[in-house]
């Protein structure tokens, strides 16, 4: 086929969106949009392409979903797991952290205020869902309990800007684990003992392999899931920095049926 040939094919609006729906998202993201004004607007007003880079819901429901490969293969290793700003009294300030390095190009790229994957969402279809499990709800004995709050914005989704300002402002922890996290008091207890109690070092690392399962059945469900000792918004409360945070997304609605559901470890 002649050059002349290719291009009046690739000048058919809908063959040009089959084939850039079989590219990955981070070429559609970046270089596929670079080749030309056609190309650029095509992908921005693509129903299905804006589908394809998480920036819209998915219309079609499925019993499997796709975790956003940007998120887990970049951001999550290279950005998420690493730390940002902690308040001046931030009582862990003094522990040493160690994360991945990231270069400082791609690092101001990423934190640029208005970068496009902050309007990304952390799934295809998204949940709305955010899975709180919580190891000593109340402050009762040890009994675990999950709760899954939607979120109910305006009917938009829960994007990756969420989790920054959660990250940011030192509410959320990243794990290891892409989509999990912990809190202040979780993160600093499996740290060092600062605040003059005696704790067993092994004890987070425990109830966490102790917890695998639950982890397992619960977050496929949620869009993330955050560990913590006690979440006060459970009850409608907010006292620490999870509460703040999960009481700064707005409207959110707690699911009674699964309102501090006793988790079996």
């Amino acid at each position: 086929m002649t050059t002349a040939g290719t291009h009046q094919i690739l000048s058919i609006s809908e063959i040009l969106e089959m084939i850039l729906l079989h590219c990955d998202s981070c070429t559609l993201l970046t270089s596929a949009q670079r080749v030309c004004h056609y190309w650029h607007d095509l992908i921005l007003n693509s129903g299905a392409l804006q589908e394809a880079l998480f920036f819209k819901p998915a219309q079609r429901q499925s019993a499997v979903r796709v975790r956003n490969p940007l998120l887990e293969n970049k951001l999550w290793p290279q950005l998420f797991r690493k730390r940002f700003q902690f308040p001046d009294n931030f009582y862990v300030d003094e522990i040493a952290y160690t994360f991945p390095d990231i270069d400082p190009i791609s690092e101001e790229a990423y934190l640029r205020k208005g970068a496009s994957w902050r309007r990304m969402l952390m799934q295809q279809p998204p949940t709305k869902h955010i899975g709180i499990i919580e190891i000593y709800p109340g402050w009762r004995e040890h009994c675990p309990s999950f709760t899954k709050f939607e979120f109910r914005h305006h009917g938009r989704s829960f994007l990756m800007s969420h989790l920054l300002h959660g990250i940011t402002t030192a509410a959320l922890m990243p794990q290891e684990k892409p989509w999990l996290f912990c809190d202040q008091d979780w993160f600093a207890r499996s740290k060092l003992d600062i605040i003059g109690i005696e704790r067993d070092k092994d004890e987070v690392s425990n109830c966490v392999q102790q917890l695998g399962t639950a982890i397992s059945m619960y977050l496929p469900g949620c869009d993330v899931l955050v560990i913590t000792d006690d979440c006060k918004q459970v009850v409608g409360s907010a006292i620490g920095p999870v509460d703040w945070w999960l009481r700064a997304l707005s409207t959110l609605q707690i699911s009674e049926t699964q309102r501090r559901e006793r988790i079996q470890v």
